[in-house]
């Protein structure tokens, strides 16, 4: 009798937390009066959410502070601006405002509209997701407010909440708010970043203190989140004067640099990392120095994006953007790439910066118009990455920064002490499961470039697929399954002396 090899509870788990990844970074939510979504499925489109005005609450924000994520299709399905929650047509969900454990002082005030990087979302399991957001409690907000500078603003706690996209008749609840997570700390009101984990199915989450050249690591998983580790460094400090920043992963995950916006000329540079994904480790301290000028408000560094090759980090000031290379051992090397117009009636006010899933780097404005700049060929050296300046044109909405996304389809690191889903497989695993595309075999004891016979049939008994597949470096054969129809099958492999019979759903 053939052997059955199932491996249920670990394709379930894979199923949810890695595979269905692929198209759940592929819209953006951004702007406000309304919101929009860039939709990088198929070239680029935007369009309000779900295709109508009327959807649109006129609460309903993405400016500075947003974050979304996809479904597994790559339709836009979940948003956050650190105070509310949003479902797909752009309503407050279920139990959605949060962001206020310790006081509503600073939701009810219009400052939030100028915080960046205040939420980010990372999927949990099956259909339910964490939502992470920072804030101010009261007493923080009332010591701001009246010191009335943005120096003496922070952020004094970190929560998350969990969504379950199920729940209230399939139209999704927040199950789980204002889970705090650091409380009475002394935090960046900007600069959260998340990034896969090498194993490709957990998340590592950053939050650099205000003061102190600190990060607080969270490592995020189905079952639970932790705080990793508070690690210290002696270099400068975070940031002394300034109302905002950013900080980012670079496509790979293995390096990370934030930016400072200070009005002081010995502050204004750009730190950068190495970062190791299995074990949360920064490493290899790097300190960029940029020109710095004081005349027409100065020119301060605010928005930090790397090139899809990691070889280039892109940096914008208010006025003008800079490209370095790192592989250049000089702190000193940069190239200016300047706007044509910095003079006009609207000045650049360059902002964030973020790159998209079509290879372009789209930088976002302080001054809320409806348009945005983007680097056409961001590995591309010196003028040669193609600035287009002010050529995003649309007249939906009022564009401010692109969100806090993640890489979301990131996956295993190859090769590394964490990869252990490629780890030689000591039982049979079929993914994903239902299926679209593709499905795919993990095998046993099997050898890269041998040959695996594979069949399916429908639950008549008939032959629907009869053909041999390579195995792949990951022991893995991959059966392209698109054109069968909806439906439940039954896929049989045989390599050497070993059988695996299965049913899948193909959806």
């Amino acid at each position: 009798m053939p052997r059955l090899f199932i491996g249920i509870a670990f394709l379930l788990f894979w199923n949810n937390n890695y595979c269905q990844t692929l198209y759940i970074g592929n819209t953006w939510g951004v702007g406000f009066y309304p919101a929009v979504v860039m939709d990088f499925n198929n070239n680029l489109k935007i369009d309000t959410i779900e295709g109508t005005r009327d959807s649109i609450y006129y609460q309903y924000a993405l400016g500075y502070g947003g974050s979304n994520i996809s479904d597994k299709n790559g339709k836009f399905l979940l948003s956050s601006n650190g105070y509310w929650i949003y479902n797909k047509t752009g309503s407050v969900i279920k139990n959605g405002k949060v962001n206020s454990p310790y006081g509503s002082g600073l939701n009810n005030d219009n400052s939030w509209l100028f915080w960046t990087q205040m939420s980010t979302i990372l999927p949990k399991s099956g259909n339910q997701y964490y939502v992470f957001t920072s804030g101010m409690s009261d007493k923080a907000f009332g010591q701001w407010k009246n010191g009335t500078t943005y120096d003496d603003a922070f952020f004094d706690f970190l929560c998350y909440h969990i969504v379950d996209l199920d729940a209230n008749n399939g139209q999704g609840e927040v199950i789980s708010k204002n889970n705090i997570l650091l409380q009475n700390a002394f935090l960046c009101y900007d600069k959260m970043a998340a990034v896969q984990h090498g194993n490709g199915i957990d998340w590592w989450l950053v939050k650099p203190h205000k003061k102190k050249h600190q990060f607080y690591l969270f490592l995020v998983t189905a079952s639970g989140i932790t705080l990793a580790d508070s690690i210290a460094y002696p270099q400068p400090d975070m940031e002394l004067n300034q109302p905002q920043g950013q900080s980012v992963f670079s496509e790979d995950g293995t390096q990370y640099a934030f930016v400072n916006e200070n009005w002081k000329q010995e502050d204004s540079n750009v730190h950068y990392y190495h970062f190791d994904r299995c074990t949360g480790k920064f490493s290899n301290y790097r300190n960029f120095k940029l020109p710095f000028a004081k005349n027409n408000g100065g020119d301060q560094q605010n928005g930090v994006a790397f090139s899809p090759n990691g070889k280039y980090l892109y940096v914008s000031s208010r006025r003008n953007l800079w490209q370095i290379d790192l592989a250049n051992a000089n702190d000193y090397n940069y190239y200016k790439i300047p706007p044509p117009d910095t003079l006009g009636s609207f000045p650049v006010n360059f902002l964030n910066m973020k790159l998209a899933p079509n290879g372009k780097i789209y930088i976002g404005n302080r001054s809320a118009q409806r348009e945005w700049s983007y680097i056409d060929k961001p590995n591309e050296f010196g003028l040669n990455c193609a600035l287009q300046y002010k050529n995003l044109k649309q007249d939906l909405t009022y564009l401010t920064i692109p969100p806090n996304n993640p890489k979301y389809d990131m996956g295993v690191l190859k090769g590394s002490a964490c990869d252990t889903i490629r780890a030689v497989p000591q039982n049979w695993l079929l993914y994903p499961n239902p299926a679209s595309n593709n499905i795919t075999l993990k095998i046993p004891n099997s050898k890269q470039g041998a040959s695996l016979q594979l069949q399916v049939y429908n639950l008549l008994g008939q032959k629907i697929i009869d053909k041999q597949v390579l195995i792949s470096v990951d022991y893995e054969a991959i059966l392209d399954v698109a054109s069968l129809a909806r439906g439940i099958y039954i896929i049989k492999a045989k390599y050497g002396t070993e059988e695996f019979i299965s049913k899948f759903l193909k959806e």
